[in-house]
């Protein structure tokens, strides 16, 4: 039997959604050896296993399901109806059926991926199997962006503030010694030209210049008079106070533009 499944506290109320396109059974059985070596996937989960223990849980079937396709349409139809990415409702961790989003991999873990990958090469005929299952991947709904969103707020970026040390510098460059560029041997399409051209431009005749070169006079000779700041002179020809700043100092709108 393939379909849909939860498994629900019975003392939180709290559940996981998943589901199998191979045996629900044989799902069951994974989360269960998992969850009683303490090294599921999923921490959510695995901490609630860990206090309320394994007689609190219920593996429930929410459908059953014919075609194979439908599978990950309809995890994300109980996933977007329950929302139980959510963690005060659920134990999951991302809101995308079938994703790894908003997952983090343990260090070891990490590292013995890092181990498998390192020195394997990707055929060509690998690649365009991948290009063309992009392709087909349905697009995603507005709705299911927006709940991709929410969960990324206030996250902090794992890099930040994180120089790259020398070292790694030295081998990225050493890694990209050599290959031929993505661009090798392509013209850009004329419109894309001409749209590259139009932002190029400078002063007024840029496509995102919100003033005049007259205008521009105006506000130095006014900032130059000493009896107005950037502030009333943003407001009067409705700038920011940063881009007055700028053109006073002469740091934009030069007069060789």
């Amino acid at each position: 039997m393939i379909g849909i499944y939860k498994i629900l506290n019975r003392t939180t109320g709290k559940f996981y959604v998943g589901s199998s396109s191979r045996s629900i059974e044989g799902r069951w059985i994974e989360h269960l050896s998992d969850l009683r070596r303490n090294s599921h996937y999923n921490p959510r989960l695995q901490r609630a296993w860990n206090k309320y223990g394994e007689e609190d849980f219920d593996f429930i079937v929410l459908e059953e399901i014919k075609d194979k396709k439908q599978v990950v349409v309809r995890e994300q139809y109980y996933l977007d109806y329950y929302t139980c990415y959510n963690k005060k409702i659920g134990y999951n961790i991302c809101p995308v059926a079938n994703s790894t989003l908003g997952y983090i991999h343990k260090e070891e873990t990490k590292r013995k991926i890092s181990k498998a990958l390192k020195g394997r090469e990707i055929s060509e005929e690998t690649r365009n199997k991948m290009s063309k299952a992009v392709k087909k991947r349905p697009p995603v709904s507005e709705e299911t962006r927006r709940k991709m969103s929410e969960a990324h707020k206030g996250r902090v970026a794992w890099n930040l503030g994180v120089s790259t040390p020398e070292e790694v510098r030295k081998k990225i460059s050493a890694a990209n010694k050599g290959r031929p560029s993505h661009r090798k041997g392509k013209t850009l399409p004329e419109e894309v030209k001409k749209k590259l051209k139009e932002v190029a431009k400078r002063g007024e005749d840029s496509v995102r210049a919100k003033l005049t070169w007259d205008q521009v006079r105006q506000i130095r000779e006014l900032y130059s008079k000493g009896n107005i700041g950037h502030r009333p002179l943003g407001k009067m020809f409705n700038v920011s106070r940063d881009t007055v700043r700028k053109i006073v100092r002469h740091e934009t709108w030069k007069e060789e533009e």
